[in-house]
């Protein structure tokens, strides 16, 4: 982040003990949101990569808060990197399984496009992968 946005984000962060809560504008699921360049980032990725890097391809920013799961954190201590199946294994583990029945490409696609850098609407998820925006929130819920 260059110095006017990385100013810009941390006045949006509330430093707790443990999470690094994000006040500002957050994503239908609970997810930081800053704009920058013209296009909505995810906090918690722009935090990521502000701490250590661009995110190598196909890997997701996964939180891994000791208090629990936490989407408006930006704790980059409470950040890790981890794969598509990583992150269906931590949803298993935690048991929040989806109840709906997609392919393996369709619910990478989703999660995809909701963990990118760049932000896309739920409706816009939905359509490109062509399902309904609900299977769209229950997907993502599920996998955070």
């Amino acid at each position: 982040m260059d110095p006017s946005t990385l100013t810009r984000f941390m006045e949006k962060v509330e430093k707790t003990d443990s999470c690094w809560i994000w006040t500002g504008a957050k994503s239908d699921c609970g997810y930081g949101l800053l704009g920058v360049d013209g296009s909505m980032c995810y906090a918690h990725r722009l935090m990521w990569e502000h701490t250590n890097g661009p995110i190598p391809d196909k890997m997701f920013v996964c939180h891994d808060c000791p208090e629990g799961d936490n989407p408006a954190c930006v704790n980059p201590e409470h950040l890790k990197l981890g794969t598509h199946q990583d992150n269906m294994d931590d949803m298993k583990n935690k048991g929040r399984g989806a109840k709906i029945k997609l392919s393996p490409e369709t619910v990478e696609k989703i999660l995809e496009m909701h963990n990118g850098i760049r932000y896309y609407t739920l409706s816009e998820i939905a359509k490109t992968c062509g399902v309904s925006r609900r299977k769209v929130e229950a997907t993502i819920r599920n996998s955070a």
